[in-house]
């Protein structure tokens, strides 16, 4: 049922389809496709109307809007044909996937985990300090997550303490693509990258996206 209902982003598809086996893809597509279809029904003469064009949403533009994933939810609503229009079901429907959802589901439980563990373990406390940095994705999740079941004293320290660790690592990782960009510069043939410079584009991306 949650597959037919949320189906798969392109990346997972393109992971099964990989696999070479049709036949279990095709099964699986010929269901989903079921569900995908009360989206559309014949009765075109009395569609749903589309909303109006949604506001300036916190200074980002319209297309960067973030899109709800709650599908089985709003195609449940709108099997009723009860203000959910098909442009809009369509975009939640592209955007969900049952793999993604599953894996979200599981890292929630994991952050979850980590806030506990930093309230009531020191020694967890000491290896989380020792990292080198928290990408955004993570160093976002996880703030949140505590934020939201240890909004006391020691969320306010581990904000502290992740953010101090981000702001050396970034102060760093600048120098060194600053360091790697320069050396491209002609007064500057010749002259040996360190470590850090010969790394940096592939860190930074690592930080601002994850692994």
């Amino acid at each position: 049922i949650r597959t037919n209902r949320l189906g798969f982003c392109r990346g997972h598809f393109d992971k099964m389809l990989a696999m070479k086996n049709r036949l279990s893809l095709s099964l699986m597509l010929e269901s989903h496709l079921a569900e995908v279809s009360k989206l559309f029904p014949e009765d075109v003469d009395h569609l749903p109307p589309l909303p109006e064009p949604a506001k300036e949403q916190d200074g980002l533009p319209e297309q960067m809007y973030a899109i709800p994933l709650d599908a089985p939810k709003a195609m449940a609503k709108f099997r009723k044909y009860g203000g959910a229009n098909p442009a809009n079901m369509a975009l939640v429907q592209s955007k969900s996937c049952y793999v993604c959802r599953r894996t979200a589901e599981f890292e929630r439980s994991v952050l979850s985990n980590v806030a506990h563990m930093w309230k009531k373990d020191e020694t967890f406390r000491q290896k989380l300090r020792s990292q080198e940095y928290f990408c955004l994705d993570h160093y976002g999740r996880l703030l949140q997550v505590a934020h939201h079941e240890i909004n006391d004293p020691s969320f306010r320290e581990l904000y502290k303490t992740m953010t101090a660790i981000n702001a050396k690592f970034v102060r760093e990782l600048k120098l060194d693509v600053t360091g790697f960009c320069r050396s491209f510069d002609h007064q500057n043939a010749g002259k040996p990258l360190t470590d850090g410079q010969r790394s940096s584009v592939e860190r930074a991306c690592e930080f601002l996206s994850g692994k």
